[in-house]
């Protein structure tokens, strides 16, 4: 594998540096790192996400304060703001479309920046047409940073047992929520300078004003283990790439970034041994060429693949915009792994009650490993809005030293633990033995892995994918256009011609029914 993976300007936007990096998996741990972060913070803190809720309890149990200081957000950045004069906290949050209405606090522009001179909301706009802010950032002091797939809001808190009936599982209404899990790192040095130069960017963009912050951060990041705490699980220090998708409101789409897009398709070109992912959709079509690219390889040596996915969408619309798709998507990756004599995994997670029902754990991080040497964590979803519309952010490591590769294996060994309900990550250290492992955890009913059955696709309706899942942005003007092109990318692409049959008019897919077992 070339020492040059990473190549800014096509499959990342900067290759920088982190002093430390961690791994925090699920929000009780990331929450309690938010918590310790807006109470550590002396100047400022940028914080920016795809929805917020002002209410959420950062800390809940066990981990509340016997002082009875605050921890709901809102409560906690006014307690912080008039206890050090000389801090500013700055808030971005997409202004959502009218789809997500009901699942989203009202007037947060009211709730956020009405009370506190220094507390600074706007609404992210600054967008193509049909996009939505994703990047999910925080920064404090400019010495540190959290990113990933988390936003700090309602029924997102979780612990990583996941338990059947957890109280603590609940939003600030009460309402019992469902078992979540995500993924977000935190990192210091180098590297998040550019992580606050994307929110500055983003800030002036929106705002028309310019953050008045220090050229350099104004002290050192405290250490990992201090402000995390003994549940974050160290990633390799040194060499990081940040890769972006970010297309611009106005003006030519090559002035865009497409380098996660990018990052996953040379990720999966470049493995040897095996892939593991955690993604909460998957529809991309270029990641999905991609496999079949590098299955179909007989040069290359055979892979073990386990890909950790939600039992089904969060919503019911979810299921109706993306179902269809991703069925095909993960079908013709099962049938090219059968084909070509590779090992293909599709799970999902959950407990099993008393009486035998999987209650399963909603899956929501966005990582991939290859051969435990390439890492991604980021915002993106494996889908093409993710890869070409909506604006994202992933971190990106290659190991290059022994203990690199072990922080990364253990990072992938944890997860899988998790995943199957084990408190000991060491049997899943060995990558190429993931298909084994998880066939033996599927086949044991008081464990949480089972296997994902992917249902008949009715293919890729070009129609529904211009309007949930574009590979660019779309715009009234140019909409028929853009649905003329959907039809003969499917009808004319030898690709997918080969997995699809054309009819009258009509698609239809035809993977194989092994392929969808």
């Amino acid at each position: 594998m070339t020492p040059f993976f990473f190549e800014p300007g096509r499959n990342c936007s900067i290759l920088s540096s982190a002093d430390e990096a961690a791994a925090l998996v699920d929000a009780r741990c990331y929450y309690r790192a938010v918590h310790r972060a807006l109470r550590d913070a002396r100047h400022h803190v940028l914080m920016t996400g795809w929805q917020f809720h002002t209410d959420v309890e950062l800390l809940r149990g066990p981990d509340r304060p016997d002082d009875g200081s605050p921890t709901a957000l809102l409560d906690l950045m006014l307690a912080c703001l008039e206890a050090r004069p000389e801090l500013t906290i700055h808030v971005l949050a997409w202004d959502y479309s009218s789809v997500f209405a009901l699942e989203r606090q009202w007037f947060q522009g009211l709730r956020f920046g009405e009370q506190h001179p220094r507390l600074h909301f706007s609404w992210d706009t600054h967008l193509p047409s049909g996009a939505s802010h994703h990047q999910k950032i925080v920064v404090v002091d400019g010495c540190y940073a959290f990113t990933g797939g988390m936003d700090v809001c309602q029924a997102r808190w979780d612990t990583r047992e996941h338990r059947l009936d957890d109280p603590m599982r609940c939003s600030p209404y009460g309402r019992a929520c469902k078992a979540y899990h995500d993924v977000q790192t935190f990192v210091s040095g180098e590297v998040v300078r550019h992580l606050e130069g994307l929110f500055a960017a983003r800030w002036l963009a929106n705002t028309g004003h310019v953050l008045d912050l220090p050229a350099r951060a104004l002290r050192p990041a405290p250490l990992a283990d201090e402000l995390l705490g003994p549940e974050a699980l160290p990633l390799p220090e040194g060499a990081i790439a940040v890769a972006e998708t970010l297309i611009p409101p106005h003006g030519p789409l090559r002035d865009g970034k497409t380098e996660i897009r990018d990052l996953y398709g040379d990720m999966v070109r470049a493995a040897e041994s095996f892939i593991y992912i955690e993604n909460q959709y998957f529809t991309s079509r270029s990641l999905t060429e991609a496999f079949v690219e590098r299955l179909a390889d007989e040069t290359r040596p055979r892979l073990s693949i386990v890909i950790v996915m939600p039992e089904g969408g969060d919503t019911p619309k979810e299921k109706v915009a993306l179902g269809d798709a991703q069925a095909f998507a993960l079908a013709a990756i099962l049938e090219a792994s059968e084909r070509h004599g590779h090992a293909c995994r599709i799970c999902y997670t959950g407990k099993v009650d008393d009486t035998g029902e999987v209650s399963p754990t909603f899956i929501h991080s966005k990582l991939m490993v290859v051969d435990d040497r390439l890492l991604t964590i980021g915002s993106a979803n494996a889908t093409n809005r993710s890869f070409g519309l909506d604006d994202e952010v992933n971190l990106a490591w290659r190991a290059e030293t022994d203990d690199a590769r072990l922080r990364i294996a253990a990072f992938r060994g944890s997860l899988l633990a998790e995943h199957a309900g084990d408190l000991d990550p060491r049997p899943w250290l060995d990558g190429a033995a993931m298909v084994s492992r998880v066939d033996e955890a599927v086949a044991d009913p008081a464990r949480c892995l089972h296997r994902l059955v992917i249902p008949e696709s009715k293919g890729r309706d070009p129609i529904v994918s211009v309007f949930t899942d574009p590979q660019r942005p779309v715009s009234g003007e140019l909409m028929e256009e853009r649905l003329d092109e959907a039809w003969e990318e499917i009808v004319d692409d030898p690709w997918w011609s080969s997995r699809w049959e054309v009819k009258g008019g009509g698609v239809a897919d035809t993977p194989s029914d092994e392929a969808r077992s």
